[in-house]
This record gives structure tokens, sequence and C-alpha cells, in this order.
């Protein structure tokens, strides 16, 4: 029993299911994690001033809700604050749901290599914006609102 509540396998389902990585983490004693090998993508995010690494969902795991998630990747044992994106590119008219993640700090050559990302906690939702620009100028607050997240998030994990 976790919050008055039952841990169960379903339970921690749909909270992952619902984008409250970080409520499942309680019940799962760590974050939850997708692993993938990166694929080429459009190039997109590194024209929007933010490159990210494209991962495909593997069909056999639950995914988080479509939205924007403060994360931790992981690339050969070591550990990077980033940010995360599962949905469609619904500014792009995109269709194939997808997860991105952007290394915070640094440049990694990423393409073949396998991630694995750690979702910490939800940022917001996935939206569509009108402007590329539009878009750019929200990929500069999530960052910021990921930082908040992932700095608080390693001075809790510190005086563990």
């Amino acid at each position: 029993m976790i919050d008055g509540g039952v841990v169960s396998s379903t339970r921690i389902r749909r909270l992952i299911d619902a984008g409250h990585v970080d409520q499942a983490a309680v019940l799962l004693g760590r974050h939850y994690a997708l692993s993938g090998v990166v694929a080429s993508g459009e190039g997109r995010g590194r024209t929007l001033g933010c490159p990210t690494a494209n991962l495909r969902l593997p069909p056999d795991r639950v995914v988080p809700a479509d939205g924007i998630y403060a994360s931790v990747t992981i690339l050969n044992q070591e550990r990077y604050d980033s940010v995360a994106y599962i949905g469609t590119r619904p500014t792009f008219d995109g269709d194939e749901r997808g997860l991105e993640v952007s290394i915070l700090d640094g440049t990694h050559e990423l393409y073949g290599r396998t991630l694995t990302v750690e979702f910490i906690d939800r940022i917001r939702g996935d939206a569509r914006f009108d402007t590329g620009k539009a878009l750019s100028r929200q990929i500069a607050s999530d960052v910021d609102s990921a930082r908040g997240i992932l700095r608080r998030y390693h001075e809790t994990i510190g005086k563990q």
C-alpha cells in the first residue's frame, strides 16, 4: 500500500498512460524508462534550436502520455539531463507517434547508439503551434522548466 492504494501493475500502467511518471516512480521505486536505438529523423529539432535523437517507441511497452518531460538520458552508463517529447509532431502534421530526446548540455554523436530515457516529470501535454518560431519559443521555455525540475531532482537524490 502506498498513498492509500494497492501497488499494482494496473495502477502503475494507468499512471504512466496518463503522464503521471513522477507518481509511477514512487510506486515502482525507480523512474520509468524506455530504451531504443537512435534513428535519423527529419532534422527539424536542429533548425528549431534543440537537436533531438529520435527513438522508435517499443510496441510491447507502456508509453507515457504525449507531451514534454524532464528526463535523464543514459548513454554508455553516463547520465545526462535531457528533455523528452512523445507525440506525433502536430505542428508538422505528423502521424507516427515517436520519442525524441534532447540532451541539455554538450554534444554527442548518437546515431545508431542505444539510449535509455528515464522520465522524471511531465512538463506539459502535446500542442500544435501555428509557426516554427512559436514552437521554438515554447521549446526554450520547456528546456528552462526541465532544468528547474532536474535541479530539484538532483538536490533531492543528493540528500538521500
